[in-house]
């Protein structure tokens, strides 16, 4: 049980990393495009609502065909993901989930079963009164009709 926490744990500090490193690099790129922005548009002693109406409009052109950078930028990712390195990090992560979700499914299996298991013998008790029942009435009625 305790180790099973801290191999969460240890997932849980690794996701949350990795994750905030993304982010941050997410970061740094926007404010260097913005700074680049800056640049283009006359630096300090432009109009100010000139370079502000120029950065939405290249804001507007970089979303409108995302679609054609994202793809550039997956090409480049394609040697990423053929690395061997990737590659063990992603068997690893999903060894882990494996581990972590298999006795929650062998819990479920054995609920299933033994409901699947217990309506079978329900049923089988069931149809053993009912034919009882049913023999008593046919015996009531052959006792009058004699």
């Amino acid at each position: 049980m305790f180790e099973q926490a801290g191999k969460n744990l240890v997932v849980k500090t690794g996701v949350t990393l990795i994750l905030s490193v993304i982010l941050s690099y997410a970061t740094t790129l926007f404010l260097s495009l913005n700074n680049f922005l800056d640049t283009i548009f006359g630096g300090a002693g432009a109009n100010y609502l000139f370079m502000s109406v120029a950065k939405v409009i290249v804001y507007i052109i970089l979303f409108k065909f995302r679609g054609f950078f994202f793809s550039i930028l997956g090409n480049a990712s394609s040697a990423i993901t053929n690395n061997r390195a990737f590659n063990a990090m992603d068997t690893a992560f999903t060894r882990a989930k494996q581990r972590t979700l298999q006795p929650i499914l062998q819990g479920g299996l054995l609920g299933l079963w033994l409901v699947k298991h217990l309506l079978k013998v329900l049923i089988i008790k069931l149809e053993q009164e009912l034919l009882i029942e049913i023999v008593q009435k046919i015996a009531l009625r052959n006792m009058v009709k004699v």
